[in-house]
């Protein structure tokens, strides 16, 4: 579940910021720096969010909310079954196969819309105890709402593995007798298709059985696409949401701050140089930033840097010109 991976990653994150050693490179450094201000940003927006949950009875208000949600979405599916059920977009589907599928699915949706109807007098309190997981961070909150929407869409997920299911096992007896057709099987102890022969009774019923599933393929299939696009948009919902937690965890805000007010600090930047007036060498411009909280006082003067002969030799030549 989201929850209990977000809830790892708190621990992996709280465990490298409580380590007792010191940084022992300027990467890591900023690595750690990174996880305490995501953290600490994570916990404010929670924060932030547990204030607005709180005020107002937003969640009576989303309570009250959830259930008539539910209701629709049941509702609309079982519409959906219903066309699918008939002639959906013209097609001619086998009506028997048709029939049992759709009952079979509309059975699951009563008892959904029964499960629904149970639980909605202790939604609230649901709500109201999980808002208290955003004052551990928003990312907390989210992957609690993950999990909420992957359990109120759980028959979206049974229908779609009945549907892919179905689905496998008549594309699979369908290769399976092709390969009859043929005069091939597959050999399962050396896991390729070898040549085999068959007598006319085989090959009689497993002409029968390959026009049986193929004429019921196309009704499967349909039922198969459907479900699966369903749970398409659900994954989708639930790929953004992972996405947002996987943003604010990962995200280099304080790499990003210290990219904006002081560049020369990140790694593979060089620092601004000095400017040495090599006319003058023990006098330094005063206004490199980088002298700031550098131990040089007003009456100490830095050490000039290592000159080169020819450099030497240029400096003394222009003091002799000016004397």
């Amino acid at each position: 579940m989201s929850t209990c991976i977000q809830l790892s990653h708190r621990s992996e994150h709280m465990r490298s910021i409580s380590s007792p050693g010191a940084a022992s490179s300027h990467i890591e450094f900023m690595r750690k720096a990174n996880t305490v201000v995501s953290v600490l940003v994570d916990v404010a927006l929670g924060i932030l969010l547990m204030s607005w949950l709180y005020r107002d009875e937003h969640v009576a208000a989303l309570a009250s909310a959830l259930v008539p949600a539910a209701d629709r979405v049941a509702t609309e599916l079982e519409q959906l079954l219903q066309w699918l059920m008939g002639a959906p977009a013209g097609l001619k589907m086998n009506r028997a196969l048709d029939q049992v599928l759709g009952r079979f699915f509309l059975y699951h949706i009563h008892l959904w819309i029964s499960y629904i109807h149970l639980l909605s007098p202790s939604v609230e309190q649901i709500l109201w105890y999980g808002g208290l997981s955003a004052g551990l961070g928003l990312t907390f909150a989210l992957s609690l709402l993950s999990d909420m929407v992957a359990l109120l869409t759980f028959h979206i997920y049974c229908f779609y593995v009945y549907g892919a299911r179905l689905y496998c096992m008549k594309v699979y007896g369908l290769s399976s007798l092709w390969r009859l057709f043929r005069g091939k099987k597959w050999n399962v102890l050396r896991q390729r298709v070898d040549s085999c022969s068959y007598d006319l009774d085989q090959l009689f019923i497993g002409m029968l059985l390959f026009t049986i599933l193929l004429f019921l393929l196309p009704t499967t299939a349909l039922y198969y696409l459907v479900f699966t696009l369903l749970r398409l948009v659900v994954v989708l919902f639930q790929g953004v949401l992972h996405l947002s937690v996987d943003f604010i965890n990962s995200f280099p805000l304080f790499a990003l701050g210290q990219r904006i007010c002081q560049p020369y600090r990140l790694a593979g930047t060089p620092p601004p140089p000095l400017n040495w007036d090599y006319t003058h060498p023990n006098r330094l411009w005063t206004g490199c930033p980088t002298l700031q909280g550098s131990g040089l006082g007003p009456n100490r003067q830095p050490e000039p840097p290592d000159l080169k002969p020819s450099e030497q030799a240029a400096g003394k030549l222009k003091q002799t010109r000016k004397t």
